[in-house]
């Protein structure tokens, strides 16, 4: 282990990590000549080498160590033809190890089948780089020395690695070295898993996560970020980093949920809305809102009603309760009132004009750059009396909002206050270990071998915004965009005129052509269908009704979060301070096993005569005496050991989650 970590300490500079990343990048990209995205590409290293990287360091290590062999078109990732010519004349190495092996066998007349060797070689050498530099000598000099003590091997196998060792073959001998050297690049790739190691790192680490990375984290930003940010959160766990919603992140959830549903009720009204297929179809390369996909995959329920939106705000809810079940909430403070307020609201204003300026297609609201102002200046609150490195701080917010992170890093010198997730996912797999199964991930690795923008494009949204405005039928808005993107070219969407006018020619000419409506007819269907759409604006009443219950939904959801948050952190809190003077009962339980067995051995004056006296005659004599007191001693220590356990689970962070859990659904129907 140490002769692996002070490999990785000297050599693994990031352009040898590029290389090697490049190296598994170009192994699965041979078997998959059509391409991969970035995501199946680092789903497919996963896969098949059992090894972790961040989408970022794939893509990092290909930009800068890949040119030329490996190809990026449009996103996708392919290898050139002159490397899958090179790579495909270049057997694997496991395949020299097992033809290099069955020579061996035919040539000293071993009794051991092909496969038992090669496998008895390979954790050997693993076990070599997991040693010391002495056993990676003993592959060079020819022999093994008996510092292998702790390889728990078998005489006859440790006499078989020896003959091979010793086995004088050129081929076996250039064999050696380059299984030397393979090893030595998978050493610079990872570094096996040392829990000591990570709990010292990342000991008392607190990762606040903001609103985005929670609907990550509950899948509403598409399957592929959800797999992401899964893995992110596993590492985390595993690194021993505790994981925070602040009550100011909270509060933001539930109102980008609120907010959602009113926009896809603008949309989509109380018709059937459109399909999510339907509208990438007008413009492929324009993302469709992550809510409007989740509410039309709702609506095809048969259990659930188009139109009924206090129902879906409900639905979405649940999800997001699922994954703020797995986090803890930290109460944020009130910034905009009091002797900071002058402060919180220059930085408000200058982070909202920032991002708006720079991302104009998406607007930041007041109350969105107020939730990460609050956050940032209670982070940095949270700091005070740690420590100047990265290391020594503990508090970070956690976001994959670049234009956040971008102006904070020039807003706050120092420690990087919001990071990325994949930095800190890269930081975390170097010190952890990039695989769970170490032996498993050797043994694999030894197998191997800008957008454009159109000018008429047009923006799915804005356009069924149109449309919804024209009918409330799920049908004829079909036809209209099927209309539309078929015939692109005889429409032009630049302009808020354009896209009324335009809707408008493209009504007339469905209702006319596939219905085969007269020119009379379709005004009559158009002055019909004003009249509904107005008669569903003048019950505004039960809109407003509606949006009040949605709203008072959000508070509510937000409420029985924050108790029952609350209230599962005070049944465990007693006990986690009582957890941490475990040692006194483990302490105590030895000085009476020890006190006891003393007592008995010395017959030590005056407890020894004491016992004696107050028990039964019948028990009096040395032979019992010795049986009842070990008994009594032992049962002693046994209820201290108990003990300690009984409070280490009651302050555990599984029992505050099935608390949490269950005060979540008694809270929620007392309020019901």
């Amino acid at each position: 282990m140490l002769l692996r970590f002070a490999m990785i300490l000297q050599s693994q500079a990031p352009s040898t990590l590029n290389k090697y990343i490049c190296k598994l990048a170009e192994a699965v990209l041979l078997e998959c000549h059509t391409g991969l995205n970035l995501y199946e590409l680092n789903q497919a290293i996963n896969n098949q080498f059992n090894l972790a990287f961040t989408e970022e360091e794939i893509e990092s290590a290909i930009t800068k160590k890949g040119q030329g062999r490996i190809l990026i078109t449009d996103g996708t990732y392919s290898l050139s033809t002159s490397a899958i010519q090179f790579l495909s004349t270049q057997p694997s190495l496991a395949g020299k190890l097992d033809a290099t092996i069955s020579k061996f066998v035919s040539a000293t007349a071993i009794n051991t089948p092909i496969n038992e060797v090669a496998a008895l070689l390979l954790k050997y050498l693993y076990y070599c780089f997991n040693s010391n530099v002495d056993n990676l000598l003993s592959l060079f000099e020819g022999k093994i020395t008996y510092s292998v003590n702790s390889f728990e091997a078998s005489p006859e196998e440790i006499s078989i690695i020896n003959s091979f060792v010793a086995w004088e073959d050129s081929e076996k001998d250039s064999l050696v070295y380059s299984l030397i050297a393979t090893c030595y690049e998978y050493c610079m790739l990872t570094i096996k898993k040392d829990n000591i190691l990570s709990v010292e790192l990342f000991k008392g680490k607190r990762f606040y996560l903001d609103a985005n990375m929670i609907f990550r984290m509950a899948g509403i930003n598409n399957e592929e970020r959800r797999t992401v940010t899964t893995a992110f959160v596993h590492h985390c766990q595993k690194a021993g980093i505790e994981l925070y919603c602040t009550s100011a992140t909270l509060d933001e959830v539930y109102r980008v949920i609120t907010s959602q549903v009113e926009f896809i009720r603008g949309i989509a009204g109380s018709s059937m809305p459109v399909s999510s297929n339907t509208l990438e179809s007008i413009n492929p390369s324009m993302e469709i809102n992550d809510f409007y996909k989740i509410y039309y995959e709702w609506c095809l329920t048969s259990e659930n009603q188009y139109g009924d939106y206090v129902s879906f705000n409900r639905y979405l809810f649940d999800i997001v309760q699922d994954t703020l079940c797995q986090l803890k909430i930290k109460e944020s403070s009130a910034y905009k009132v009091g002797p900071s307020s002058k402060y919180f609201e220059e930085h408000t204003a200058s982070l909202k004009d920032y991002k708006n300026s720079k991302r104009r297609w998406r607007y930041t609201s007041p109350a969105s750059a107020e939730t990460d102002i609050t956050n940032i200046m209670d982070t940095l609150a949270w700091r005070k009396g740690t420590g100047s490195s990265i290391w020594q701080t503990n508090d970070f917010i956690v976001s994959a909002d670049q234009l956040l992170i971008s102006w904070a890093d020039k807003a706050f010198s120092g420690v990087p206050i919001v990071v990325l997730p994949s930095v800190w996912l890269s930081i975390i797999l170097r010190f952890t270990g990039r695989t769970d199964d170490d032996y498993k991930s050797f043994c694999l690795f030894l197998t191997q071998r800008q957008h454009i923008v159109d000018r008429n494009s047009i923006d799915p949204i804005q356009l069924l915004r149109n449309i919804n405005s024209k009918t409330n039928q799920t049908e004829i808005k079909e036809q209209i965009i099927v209309e539309i993107t078929q015939n692109k070219a005889q429409y032009t969407f630049e302009t808020a005129e354009d896209y009324d006018a335009n809707t408008d020619r493209a009504f007339d000419k469905v209702l006319e052509e596939v219905y085969g409506k007269t020119a009379q007819q379709i005004n009559e269907m158009r002055d019909e269908m004003r009249q509904q759409l107005s008669n569903l604006a003048s019950n505004s009443q039960a809109q407003i009704e509606e949006r009040a219950r949605i709203s008072a939904e959000a508070e509510r959801e937000r409420t029985l979060v924050t108790l029952s948050k609350k209230q599962a952190a005070d049944k465990v809190g007693k006990f986690r301070k009582m957890r941490g003077f475990g040692w006194i009962l483990y302490l105590l339980a030895g000085i009476v096993l020890m006190a006891g067995i003393c007592i008995y051995i010395f017959e030590i004056f005056p407890v020894y005569p004491w016992l004696l006296s107050i028990l039964p005659q019948k028990l009096q004599s040395a032979e019992i005496f010795a049986i009842v007191w070990t008994i009594v001693s032992g049962g002693i220590f046994l209820i201290f050991t108990a003990f300690n356990k009984l409070i280490t689970f009651l302050g555990s962070e599984d029992r505050e989650n099935d608390l949490y859990e269950r005060f979540y659904k008694q809270n929620k129907s007392t309020i019901s």
